[in-house]
């Protein structure tokens, strides 16, 4: 076996064959990073452009912390494979061309009290993790997919370019905020007036278009979305079973505009 070390820094422990690495071999670049794992055995063919290569199974290691299990093809992450970086997050799915691509699985978090941000950049305190199990395209959801914050807040539904876009239903208020919904939701945070769940229509990461809202007092609100707000008239519905219309205005009852009668 071969030691070899190049001018830069970096050096290769593993096989070669006619002057390029061959078979199972460890790269360990000057910064302390390395990949150890399978070159491309198919390297013994002459005019194979895959030689010298990662192809197969390996592990890479950066000195963030960060580190890739799986599959590699020419030098890329490719196939099967589980990214672990050094904030916390853990992906388990496919890879296309280093990046996330395909059905996955992602969690953030920790249980040691430490504070992070998670998938949809929400800050929570630890102790927990958030999940995601959906469809990526070029690193970030796209597709469907669910999600699951620690916190209580979850989204179920169609996702494009790693917003929620399309139609989607959300678990909008954190359950610590949500307080008793037996006592009118006496020991939350504003919880009576607060919105429960959407269901509806969304572009990039708001409610936009068609959507019913939940409200924590039982009210449900139906109508057009502009930028997360009702807007327009709406159909109320109120949680003894009768019902109106109202115009909003940026989410709000507008004050000269008449509540007709449902």
């Amino acid at each position: 076996m071969l030691l070899p070390r190049y001018g830069h820094g970096d050096r290769f422990e593993g096989l070669f064959f006619k002057g390029t690495f061959c078979g199972r071999g460890r790269y360990t670049w000057s910064d302390g990073g390395f990949y150890e794992g399978a070159y491309l055995d198919k390297g013994r063919l002459p005019h194979s452009i895959s030689r010298g290569m990662r192809n197969g199974y390996g592990v890479r290691w950066w000195t963030s912390g960060n580190r890739y299990e799986g599959d590699w093809n020419d030098d890329h992450m490719e196939g099967e494979g589980k990214l672990i970086c050094a904030s916390g997050s853990v992906y388990t799915g496919n890879f296309h061309r280093n990046l996330k691509s395909g059905p996955g699985k992602e969690q953030w978090g920790n249980q040691l009290g430490v504070s992070y941000s998670c998938g949809m950049n929400f800050t929570h305190k630890g102790r927990g993790y958030c999940r995601y199990d959906g469809n990526y395209q070029n690193g970030v959801f796209h597709g469907s997919g669910s999600y699951s914050c620690i916190d209580g807040r979850a989204y179920i539904g169609e996702w494009q370019n790693g917003e929620r876009c399309g139609v989607g239903r959300m678990v909008l208020c954190p359950a610590s905020e949500r307080g008793n919904p037996a006592r009118r939701c006496i020991g939350g945070l504003n919880g009576l007036y607060r919105p429960l769940t959407y269901f509806g229509r969304w572009v990039d990461g708001q409610r936009t278009g068609q959507g019913r809202l939940e409200m924590m007092d039982g009210q449900v609100l139906e109508g057009q979305f502009a930028r997360g707000l009702l807007e327009g008239y709406a159909s109320v519905s109120f949680s003894d079973g009768s019902s109106q219309h109202a115009f909003y205005e940026c989410g709000t009852a507008g004050p000269h505009c008449p509540i007709l009668p449902g």
